[in-house]
């Protein structure tokens, strides 16, 4: 179904994608309260009027509003049934349907297309004798209020903030992990458990309670003492460098040549040099041949 939008007598204000979020739905009976839902103004202009907006279903069926609706930042405006029985901003027609099995709900502009959609099908459980609530917390989100996990049944609260879903356990960040599975920072999604760490920039990103630069790993050298490479422990001022032999030893600290500290480690054993060891043999022979 195509809407026709016809101009009002009040100015039309463009609408911006999060400049209103849908926030409750009642999708019950007239018995129940009628068909109605909430929308939050998170518009931080003083007063943002919804005249000329527009709404759809999910059949197609739409309405405009066509007079003032205005709410200040953080205020609540709601749109019921002529039937309903709750106090309204605005009223639309019985055709306009939100439908507890599978339905949905669009806020329009006219000028720039859909501002906010929430869409829900059985799995969500959308009661018809209560209200479905998004939780408090993402509430100002548009896509948070996607998501079913966001949403829970609840008393209803027609043109009120809603209340904490205690079965909802959210992820602010997107980035996976949530506070209850470790995640030390829900506002940064750089950080969570088995993030990767970056050395010595004051944050701790694998949320494991310290910076790259506070880490040991046992030998005593902390890449504040000059460990280059402390997750791995190869490289160090006290690592001990793999290269035995005296000609070609390197010290992994430096990548420079250096001279072991002592016989074990060049492989020389008995505390003498190969060469060493010729010229006294040479010497015994000679003894010997004199004797």
């Amino acid at each position: 179904m195509i809407a026709l939008w016809l101009p009002t007598a009040s100015a039309h204000v463009p609408l911006d994608v999060g400049d209103w979020t849908l926030t409750e739905i009642h999708a019950g009976a007239a018995v129940d309260g009628g068909q109605w839902f909430e929308l939050r103004n998170n518009d931080e202009s003083d007063g943002n009027n919804l005249v000329e907006a527009g709404f759809s279903d999910a059949d197609g069926d739409t309405f405009e509003v066509t007079s003032a609706v205005i709410a200040h930042e953080g205020e609540y405006v709601v749109f019921a049934s002529e039937d309903s029985t709750v106090a309204a901003d605005f009223r639309f027609s019985a055709s306009f349907d939100l439908r507890s099995d599978a339905g949905s709900v669009t806020l329009i502009d006219h000028t720039r297309g859909d501002i906010d959609v929430v869409a829900w099908d059985a799995s969500w459980g959308v009661p018809e004798d209560v209200a479905l609530a998004v939780t408090l917390g993402v509430e100002t989100d548009p896509s948070a209020n996607d998501l079913a996990a966001n949403w829970c049944s609840a008393t209803p609260t027609p043109g009120v903030a809603n209340g904490t879903c205690p079965e909802v356990i959210t992820d602010d960040d997107g980035d996976g992990v949530t506070e209850e599975d470790g995640d030390c920072d829900d506002a940064d999604p750089t950080r969570f458990p088995g993030a990767a760490e970056v050395a010595c920039d004051g944050v701790d990103q694998d949320c494991d309670g310290a910076d790259l630069c506070a880490e040991d790993t046992g030998r005593g050298d902390t890449a504040d003492s000059g460990d280059t490479g402390d997750t791995a422990d190869t490289a160090g001022e006290d690592t001990a460098d793999s290269d035995t032999a005296r000609d070609t030893a390197l010290d992994e600290d430096t990548g420079e040549e250096r001279i072991p500290e002592d016989d074990e480690e060049c492989g020389c054993g008995g505390g003498a040099s190969p060469a060493g060891a010729l010229v006294l043999l040479a010497a015994m022979l000679v003894r010997r041949r004199d004797r």
